[in-house]
């Protein structure tokens, strides 16, 4: 596998598509996060933290009270704030026609299985749609890609 895999997120489109040495691999359609709250997704560079598997995931972790608790299989971390891309069985009638997950980017999962294997911690999601909660903050998992270089220099002792 080599090194230089890109997925790239479409939240308007309800696609992920993954880039490798700039050739189009696969596109897959996912549902993201839901419109108009606390539920939507974020937009930017999002770096893969870590792939965890399948792990617990708990609505009431990351402030949304009550609304899930559940295991989820093929867990890929994207942020702290609980940003994942993950699969997502019970969202199958929304994959490629609406985002109306809890904020993460969910696919069925023979796709989440699929892709599981194709990335590696480090791997840069550029996630892009209008219905979002912004550019994820550099505070917000390696955020930092989204720092504006101008910013960047500013931080720089060699200005």
């Amino acid at each position: 596998m080599s090194t230089a895999a890109q997925p790239e997120v479409d939240l308007d489109r309800h696609r992920l598509t993954l880039v490798r040495d700039g050739e189009t691999v696969r596109s897959i359609p996912v549902s993201g996060g839901t419109p108009g709250g606390d539920k939507r997704s974020w937009r930017g560079t999002a770096v893969l933290m870590a792939k965890e598997g399948t792990i617990n995931m708990n609505s009431e972790t990351v402030g949304l009270g009550d609304a899930y608790d559940k295991m989820v299989d093929y867990s890929m971390r994207l942020t702290w704030s609980g940003m994942y891309a993950h699969a997502a069985p019970w969202s199958a009638p929304h994959f490629g026609k609406a985002n109306r997950s809890s904020g993460c980017i969910g696919m069925s999962d023979a796709d989440a299985a699929w892709f599981y294997g194709q990335v590696r911690p480090g791997d840069p999601f550029e996630i892009t749609g209008e219905e979002t909660k912004g550019v994820v903050d550099p505070g917000n998992g390696f955020g930092a890609w989204n720092v504006p270089w101008t910013a960047w220099r500013q931080k720089s002792a060699l200005r």
